[in-house]
């Protein structure tokens, strides 16, 4: 356990398959052929960039959203931006749109989706963006908009006033954002799409309910393909967090990345920060997370049964976690139905809530 050591910078590179010769990049965006390709721009009317939060630095131009509304049906939406590139080893026509995405329950809904993007809406976007390169490639993806972009700050306020910021997040809502995340990662598991970064990707519809924010690369399907893709990440400066097996091998059951990123979602949940870094500090440190199987303190506002199923989601053996269907049945219990700052959670809200979202 641990609280007060800051931990060592250091990089490394990680890759789920061997690079052959780097002509053979090829951007994700150029390989797939949409139907939305007349998707234009200057049919939503943009009103502003939503600020996304704390996203890192060097991350920052890889993705921006504005709020428009569709001039056609004067509705308001998302409009996604994203340059992302990933190398494959494996022929074009295997990649293919994934579409019972597009509309899953507890996710962000894509209304439409482009990539590659068009000349003319690349000129029309270039002026929005801070960084803006010609010859990169960028996908469009026209979503719902959320009424609360990311959960950090409104779960930080909650925690830090003891409750007393409780307009928009309670203990039914919290106990709400806990289950249902565990229940849509159940259901991307079972359409083989991972997510093992959560920090940041949640979000919070019209009724307070939560949606999962995916990343571009997880709308398509990559199966018949093997992905190889590299990142240089630095302790301590971005939340993508790895759990320790993948430092040793270079071939990992992603499902089990998503239960450790979910283990450490949890315990953000009960943290009373925004920051990516701080948070880092908090949950491991470097090294010791790495080699000396270090895992964070519990503190008074984390429930002991929580506390438990945060450890066993970050076991460092990955064999030893929790799938993601066993996740939902234990958060079933109503010993997981949030008591905290002299409020309680609704659990006829709560059960109502469940057997929605875990319906088929």
């Amino acid at each position: 356990c641990f609280s007060s050591i800051k931990p060592n910078f250091f990089h490394y590179q990680t890759e789920f398959f061997p690079l052959s010769n780097r002509k053979d990049c090829m951007y994700i965006s150029n390989l797939m052929k949409s139907s939305a390709l007349s998707v234009n721009i200057n049919d939503y009317k943009i009103l502003e960039k939503i600020d996304l939060g704390n996203i890192p630095k060097q991350n920052d131009y890889r993705f921006y959203s504005f709020r428009a509304i569709d001039k056609k049906s004067k509705k308001e939406v998302a409009i996604n931006i994203y340059e992302d590139y990933f190398d494959i080893d494996g022929k074009i026509e295997d990649i293919i749109p994934k579409p019972n995405l597009f509309k899953l329950k507890g996710t962000v809904n894509v209304i439409q989706y482009q990539s590659p993007m068009t000349i003319k809406n690349k000129n029309e976007i270039k002026n929005l963006l801070e960084y803006y390169y010609p010859d990169n490639h960028y996908t469009l993806f026209i979503t719902e908009l959320m009424k609360i972009q990311r959960i950090e700050n409104l779960n930080s306020d909650y925690i830090q006033s003891k409750g007393e910021k409780h307009n928009q997040i309670n203990p039914t809502i919290r106990s709400k954002i806990i289950f249902g995340i565990a229940a849509t990662m159940k259901k991307l598991h079972s359409m083989n799409t991972y997510l093992p970064d959560f920090f940041g990707n949640v979000c919070l519809d019209e009724n307070l309910e939560p949606r999962l924010k995916l990343s571009s690369m997880n709308y398509f399907d990559l199966s018949k393909v093997k992905l190889r893709y590299i990142y240089e990440w630095e302790v301590g400066d971005e939340l993508r967090i790895s759990p320790p097996e993948k430092t040793n091998s270079e071939k990992c059951d992603p499902s089990l990345f998503d239960v450790f990123g979910f283990g450490m979602f949890l315990y953000s949940m009960f943290t009373d920060t925004t920051d990516e870094t701080d948070f880092l500090d908090r949950f491991l440190l470097s090294n010791k997370y790495f080699y000396e199987n270090y895992r964070p303190c519990k503190n008074a506002d984390i429930p002991d049964h929580y506390f438990d199923l945060i450890e066993k989601c970050c076991d460092k053996d990955p064999n030893k976690r929790p799938t993601f269907d066993e996740i939902v049945e234990i958060l079933k219990s109503d010993k997981f139905a949030l008591n905290e700052f002299s409020m309680i959670t609704n659990i006829d809200e709560l059960h109502e809530y469940q057997i929605r979202i875990d319906s088929d």
